[in-house]
């Protein structure tokens, strides 16, 4: 057990960060790791408050939430990854996630996660990313993918995991150019 409140920013590089027991309070200051943990059965409590929370690797952020209290606050969580990427959501809320360094590889989205904000950076390479969903999604405030530097020769495509098997999208507002759609309503 026990509780942390962090007093800086707190940069652990290539590092993992991990919550196995007690309270983290980030307090409004940035995150950066490869990944951030907080899994087993244990009781935990995760205060995100105004915080940014970088996370660089390709699995960066992996929860259980058997004994977890996770209270996102209104901060924001960066999937930085340029390769594949797979966001374990769980079905939290969180208030708003981004993958802001336009991917060439692939992300998996898992969970039926709630989002303030959902944000995807514009493509700059020549290339399609897939991002596939294996749960139905709610955005409270904007689904966001802008238009790739390159209108046509780069694009997302928003997709169920599995063929032939819908998923939905709730979103209150969508900013979108240049995206593909599959098996999404």
């Amino acid at each position: 057990g026990g509780t942390w409140t962090l007093a800086s920013a707190l940069n652990i590089g290539a590092s993992s960060l991990g919550l196995t027991a007690g309270t983290l309070n980030t307090a409004g200051f940035t995150v950066t790791c490869s990944l951030f943990t907080s899994t087993g059965t244990l009781t935990r409590v995760l205060n995100l408050g105004a915080s940014t929370l970088v996370c660089t690797g390709a699995s960066p952020w992996v929860l259980a939430v058997t004994g977890l209290t996770f209270n996102a606050g209104t901060s924001t969580i960066q999937l930085t990854s340029a390769s594949n990427i797979t966001f374990s959501g769980l079905g939290l809320t969180y208030n708003d996630v981004s993958f802001p360094t336009g991917t060439t590889g692939n992300i998996t989205v898992t969970g039926a996660n709630t989002y303030n904000n959902l944000t995807f950076a514009s493509k700059s390479s020549v290339s399609m990313s897939r991002v596939s969903f294996d749960s139905n999604q709610t955005i409270t405030g904007t689904l966001t993918i802008p238009a790739p530097t390159t209108l046509g020769a780069s694009r997302y495509i928003l997709a169920s995991n599995t063929y032939a098997t819908t998923r939905t999208i709730t979103a209150a507002a969508v900013s979108l150019t240049d995206v593909d759609f599959q098996d999404i309503t």
